[in-house]
């Protein structure tokens, strides 16, 4: 008896993502379209599939994500405004979601407007998160035109415990070299 209320509850879970996620692409290509952001012929569901797995990011909607990726969206797809999922993860301190992405092949050194996914959770202090992509491989020597290093933006924005794990991350890599 116990069994079956578990399934029976999973499968309302399931149900209740999947009609949440078709209102937000639903609505999400409505706006879109209305404010034309993307040429007509050029629109597609995917353009709008990506946008929501990207934003989902932000909130640590891993579920949602999952069932996106089922649906055929790429674990590096690019939103409109050109960041990745892992890009908002970072920026959004979502190291669970951070997690989620890289086990499944999300460049963590992908570029964006302000940086890397290193730099994005450096301009928002998420520690957690720099601790996360350090230990997974985050190359510190990327920069970007508008944001500068890593270690530039913890510096810049007052955040000296990152300012030390990132000092730290340099001399430990420097002694494996």
């Amino acid at each position: 008896c116990i069994w079956m209320f578990n399934w029976h509850r999973i499968a309302k879970v399931v149900v209740a993502t999947a009609l949440m996620l078709l209102v937000s692409i639903i609505g999400l290509y409505v706006y879109a379209k209305s404010l034309r952001l993307v040429p007509e012929e050029d629109f597609s569901l995917a353009l709008v599939r990506d946008e929501i797995f990207v934003r989902s990011a932000w909130n640590g909607e891993i579920q949602k994500m999952r069932l996106l990726m089922l649906l055929g969206t790429d674990v590096n797809a690019i939103a409109l405004d050109g960041d990745t999922a892992l890009t908002m993860a970072a920026a959004g301190g979502q190291s669970a979601t951070i997690e989620f992405l890289l086990v499944r092949g999300a460049d963590i050194n992908k570029m964006d407007e302000f940086g890397t996914p290193l730099i994005n959770a450096v301009l928002k202090g998420h520690e957690q998160a720099v601790v996360l992509l350090l230990a997974r491989g985050a190359d510190l020597h990327l920069v970007s035109d508008l944001s500068g290093s890593a270690q530039e933006c913890a510096e810049y924005k007052g955040y000296p415990a990152i300012v030390q794990l990132l000092k730290e991350a340099e001399k430990g890599r420097q002694a494996t070299a």
